[in-house]
Formats: structure tokens, sequence, C-alpha cells
């Protein structure tokens, strides 16, 4: 039984209305600002940092060897440096922008959401300016680039048959032992698979043998004779790798910030989801945009991703208010 006095403020307030206010209020609290209960709608926004890292990432990997390669005549072991470049700059560059963002107290835009914002619209700035260097480039290379061209291969013949060149299993051969000129001027990309004669499938001659004499013609005769193009391509591929390094940390740490420790494991979960979201959905946008050409335009790929990752940065930032939600965090018991 409750009290009278208990008895008569409930009756009270009933007719007041105030009882339903106050249910509608509490039930509007512990649905969108509980501490203790995950907030799927709020992680997910979180996860866009990581769905925009991912983007990049694929498109970068998938890219980036091969216009090393293929544009500027870089043997397998000078790409494979540039491509480690990222993994040395982490080892420096992640630790320092961590405790920087640690140390960004007082901030009205959080600790983490500045870096994410100007590292983000670096990284998409240098992207785009990655892609006009590599046309550059692409147009240096209109004489030696033509596919199943007499005249160029007839060009890269004349200038590699006595040379030591590498297949890409790492085997070393001499162009005029393999082939004479007439032969080599008929290698084309592509032949008639042997056991159907409707499919093409790719000449393994072209890949072992036209392949390695044409990057070392252009690293010998045209990046070798104006480097400026290679030099630009690094410069900005190093403010690229810097920018994405810069922002990583603070991106790892943005969702611990505003997730109590008992519902990380579950934030955890959707993030990499969102990673991976990320990743699929730039792989799938790779194998639309960009041509199946020898020297492919990467263009509108690398416009795709930088905007992409401007708009995923959109959805988390405007959203996101991180100190707001990082005060709704309770402080962890100390140990």
């Amino acid at each position: 039984r409750k009290p009278f006095f208990g008895r008569y403020l409930l009756d009270f307030a009933g007719e007041k209305g105030i009882i339903d206010t106050v249910w509608l209020i509490g039930r509007k609290i512990h649905r969108e600002d509980n501490p203790m209960k995950l907030n799927y709608k709020r992680t997910i926004l979180v996860g866009f940092a990581f769905f925009l890292i991912s983007a990049f990432w694929q498109a970068y990997d998938a890219t980036i060897p091969v216009i090393l390669t293929n544009k500027f005549g870089m043997s397998q072991t000078w790409s494979g440096v540039i491509m480690a470049l990222d993994n040395i700059l982490a080892v420096f560059m992640l630790p320092i922008f961590g405790a920087l963002s640690d140390k960004c107290l007082g901030n009205k835009y959080g600790k983490r959401t500045p870096f994410i914002t100007i590292g983000t619209i670096v990284a998409a700035v240098a992207l785009l300016g990655l892609s006009f260097v590599d046309n550059a480039q692409l147009q240096n290379l209109s004489c030696a680039s033509k596919i199943d061209d007499v005249h160029a291969l007839e060009m890269i013949y004349d200038t590699q048959a006595d040379k030591e060149l590498m297949t890409p299993d790492g085997e070393k051969f001499i162009l005029s032992d393999e082939f004479t000129k007439e032969e080599f001027m008929t290698i084309t990309s592509q032949i008639a698979d042997p056991e159907n004669a409707d499919k093409k499938i790719t000449n393994p001659d072209y890949t072992n043998y036209v392949v390695p004499a044409r990057s070392a013609y252009i690293a010998e005769e045209i990046v070798g004779k104006d480097p400026s193009a290679l030099i630009t391509f690094i410069a900005v591929l190093f403010v690229l790798l810097l920018s994405m390094a810069a922002f990583r940390t603070p991106a790892v740490a943005l969702m611990p910030d505003v997730t109590p420790k008992p519902l990380r494991s579950q934030a955890n979960a959707i993030i990499n989801l969102m990673g991976t979201a990320g990743g699929i959905l730039c792989l799938a946008a790779i194998g639309i945009l960009i041509p199946k050409e020898a020297q492919p335009n990467y263009l509108p790929i690398y416009c795709f991703t930088g905007g992409l990752m401007l708009v995923s940065l959109l959805v988390l930032v405007k959203p996101v208010n991180e100190p707001k939600l990082a005060a709704l965090v309770p402080p962890e018991p100390e140990e």
C-alpha cells in the first residue's frame, strides 16, 4: 500500500500531466543518452573514420605499385621499398600524433576530430594531385605505352636488346637471346586460349618479356633523362602518407573516447564492419573506373576515392559532437 502522502502526490501529478511528461523525458534519456546502452547510430557515424581509411588504402594498394612499375619503370625491389614507406612512417608518426591528440584538452572540437578533419582534407587533395602527376607522366609515355604497337616494340627492342632484364618471377634474361627483332615485334598482349579458341588469354611472352623491356626503356630513356615527374610524384606521395599517418591514431582512439568501456567490444565490431564496407565499396569502384589498359588513367578512381573520403568526413564530423559525447562517458575506475 502507498502512504497517504505519496498517494496524494501521485494523484496530483497525474492530474497535472507531470507523470506523462517525466516518463517521456526519462524514456528519451534512456534511449539516447544512457551511457551503458550502445547507441548503434552514433557508433556507425563514428565508424565512418574507419570507412574512409579503408577506402583509401584499398585504392592506394591497388594502384600505386602499378604506377611505379609501369609508368616510372621502377623495379619490383624499389617499388616495394616505396610501398613500405607508409609502414616506416607509421613507426614514428603514429605515436607522435597520438600523443599530440591526447594533449589537445579544452578544444571545443575535441581531441581527435581536428586531426581527422585536417588529415582527411589534406589526403584527399594530395590524392587528386597524385592523379595529375600520373597523367603528366602518361603523356610522356605516349611513344612507348601503346599496346601491340609495332613501332613501339621496335623502339623498345633497339634500346634493350643486349641488356640484362628480369621477368616478373625474377629470372634474368637477354632480350636478343630470346627473340629476334622480327619475333619480338610480333608479340601481342593476348592470344587465343588453346582450350577455347573463342576466348582470349594474356600472352605469357608479353608478360615475361615485353613488360620488363618496356619498363627498362621507360626508366632509362624517359625517367632517366627527365626525372622531374618522378620526383614530384614521390613528394606528393610523401605528403599523402604523412597526412594519413597524422589522423590514423586519433581515428582509432575516437571510438573508445565516446564509448563506455563495457560496450567497446560491441562498438569495435561495428567499427570493423564499417572499415570492411569502405574497402569493398572502393574495390567495386576500382573494377568499374579503371580502364582495362596497360597504362590506364587513374584520375576517375582517385576522384571517387577522394570524394568518398570527404563525404565520409562530413557524415562523421557534422552529427558527432566529440566533446559532448566524451562527457557522457562515465570515468573508468582506478585500478
